[in-house]
């Protein structure tokens, strides 16, 4: 009896470190950190091209590094940077706020690349690629709506963009994974953010698009499980009385639900 519950022990030991060993996170899941085989770099690496205006950077606990870098108007805009090795991941915030369709571009072939999904989900793979040819790749993406990003993993290294980079990837094929669901800018747009509450008191304000995004990652944010209860909003030319400033306070349970109407200072 003693021998076969030893046998019986040992065998459950090997099945879960063998499970574990083998697990390998997939488009969608959260990823706080890199795997091993896996370098991450961060979305405000000098390596990465942003082009178009209206870029900006939210700040938030729930991203790598404490922050992410988006856009939401809908010019056209672009995403550049080589790399080195074998595979890439694209670390991004995930929900129902994001377009739902950008054309990535790898080693000149086109690959489907959402970020939208109604679940959202903070550090989540939202593109991988892998058994790419060894050497040096170039990554495009071109958006006109809204898309962060947070982070990259790679096998190699990052690199500035070249377009003169020779090296070639494979088509898609249907097993390529893809997810279906700085300081400001001179121009960035703005919005008018309604708050109702769940007594049904609306509160309306007058915000900056970078304004609106720190709100919608801290509700976000806090609808996963992290987070303040409360969050501040400056109340801008609504500053009536000798004060030199005043913020509202919102409650996060007491939020039922809120509408962001997007405007061109323009």
């Amino acid at each position: 009896m003693i021998k076969l519950s030893t046998l019986f022990l040992l065998s459950l030991i090997l099945l879960f470190g063998f499970n574990q060993g083998v697990y390998a996170a997939t488009v969608g899941d959260s990823l706080t950190s890199p795997e091993e085989g896996w370098n991450r770099y961060d979305d405000t690496d000098s390596h990465i091209q942003y082009e178009g205006n209206g870029w900006f950077t939210s700040t938030n606990g729930t991203f790598y590094n404490g922050s992410e870098t988006l856009t939401n108007d809908n010019n056209e805009k672009f995403i550049k940077f080589n790399f080195t090795g074998t595979k890439i991941r694209l670390i991004t915030t995930v929900s129902i706020w994001k377009t739902q369709n950008y054309t990535l571009t790898l080693d000149g072939v086109e690959y489907p690349y959402t970020q939208y999904n109604k679940k959202s989900a903070f550090q989540a793979i939202s593109f991988e690629k892998t058994g790419l040819p060894q050497g040096e790749h170039t990554l495009i993406i071109k958006t006109n709506g809204a898309i962060g990003m947070d982070a990259f993993d790679i096998d190699g290294v990052l690199k500035t963009y070249n377009p003169d980079t020779k090296n070639t990837s494979p088509a898609p094929d249907p097993g390529t994974e893809t997810n279906p669901d700085q300081d400001t800018p001179k121009d960035i747009g703005r919005a008018i953010l309604v708050i109702t509450m769940d007594t049904g008191l609306e509160k309306e304000f007058d915000l900056s698009m970078k304004e609106v995004n720190d709100f919608i990652a801290w509700y976000e944010a806090k609808q996963a499980g992290s987070g303040t209860a409360s969050y501040a909003i400056n109340k801008h030319k609504n500053n009536i009385g000798p004060f030199s400033s005043r913020n509202y306070y919102v409650i996060f349970n007491k939020i039922l639900t809120f509408e962001v109407s997007e405007y061109s200072t323009k």
